[in-house]
C-alpha cells in the first residue's frame, strides 16, 4: 500500500521554506533485489524548488545526487544518475510498464511480476525495475526556536464548531424507475430535467414508472415524457 503526506503538510513541516534548501535533500531507500534483503541509500537535492510537489516525473532540475558513496550532479527528477544500473532514478511512466511510474532503476536492472517481489516489472527479465522505495525529508525543528504559546490555568477561550453540510443523501419520498423506450446509454437516462411550480416538482425524461418506494409502492405509469410529484 502506498502512503504519502499531502504537499501542504510537508511544506508545513519544512516551515514553508524552500525544499531546495533542505540540507540533507531527499532520501530514497530502495530495495535492490527481489527478496528485499538488500537496500540502497540514495539522496538528491533540487537545484531550485520552493514548495514540495509529488510531480517527480516532471522536469524539476536536480542539484546533486548520491548513490551509496558515488556522487554526481545535474539532470532532472524524471531521469538522473551516472549509469543504467543501480545508480539511476527514472520516474517517467512507461508504456512497456503498463504506464506505471516509480523510482525505477536503469535499463540493466530487471524485476519480476509478483506481489512478493521488491523489484517489479510487467514481465520477468524486463529492465528499469521499479523497487519498493521509501522517500524521506528531514526538516530541522529545533526546540529553541519553537514557540507553542502558553495556556493559562483557566484554559483557552471557548470556540464554536462551524456547521458543515450533511454528506448523507436524504431519504427519497418519490422516485422514477424503468426505461420508457427500453433503451439504455447516456442519451436515454431516466431523468433529464427538473422543474418546480406551486409546490410540485416536474420531472422530464425517459422513465416508465413513478413510485414512492424502491419496492414499488403507489406505482403509476408515465407517458415517458413528464410526470408531476
Amino acid at each position: 500500500m502506498t502512503a504519502q503526506l499531502e504537499s501542504v503538510t510537508i511544506d508545513g513541516l519544512l516551515n514553508n521554506g524552500n525544499v531546495s534548501a533542505v540540507p540533507d535533500g531527499v532520501r530514497l531507500r530502495r530495495a535492490t533485489n527481489v527478496n528485499g534483503t538488500s537496500w540502497q541509500e540514495a539522496r538528491f537535492t533540487f537545484l531550485n524548488r520552493d514548495r514540495w510537489v509529488w510531480t517527480i516525473d516532471a522536469e524539476h532540475r536536480v542539484g546533486t545526487y548520491r548513490f551509496g558513496t558515488t556522487n554526481g550532479s545535474g539532470g532532472q527528477t524524471r531521469d538522473f544518475g551516472n549509469n543504467q544500473s543501480l545508480n539511476r532514478v527514472y520516474t517517467l511512466p512507461l508504456s512497456t510498464h503498463n504506464w506505471q511510474a516509480g523510482w525505477a532503476f536503469g535499463t540493466s536492472v530487471t524485476g519480476q511480476n509478483s506481489s512478493t517481489s521488491y523489484l517489479w516489472t510487467p514481465s520477468a527479465g524486463q529492465g528499469r525495475a521499479m523497487p519498493f522505495t521509501q522517500v524521506y525529508l528531514r526538516p530541522q525543528l529545533r526546540v529553541a526556536t519553537m514557540d507553542f504559546g502558553t495556556v493559562s490555568d483557566s484554559g483557552t477561550p471557548a470556540s464554536t464548531v462551524s456547521a458543515i453540510p450533511q454528506s448523507d443523501a436524504m431519504a427519497t419520498v418519490w422516485g422514477v424507475t424503468g426505461s420508457g423506450n427500453g433503451a439504455g446509454g447516456e442519451l436515454n437516462t431516466e431523468v433529464a430535467a427538473f422543474a418546480e411550480l406551486d409546490g410540485k416538482v416536474f420531472v422530464g425524461g425517459n422513465f416508465r414508472y413513478v413510485q414512492r418506494t424502491q419496492a414499488g409502492a403507489a406505482r403509476s405509469s408515465s407517458d415517458s415524457s413528464r410526470h408531476s410529484m
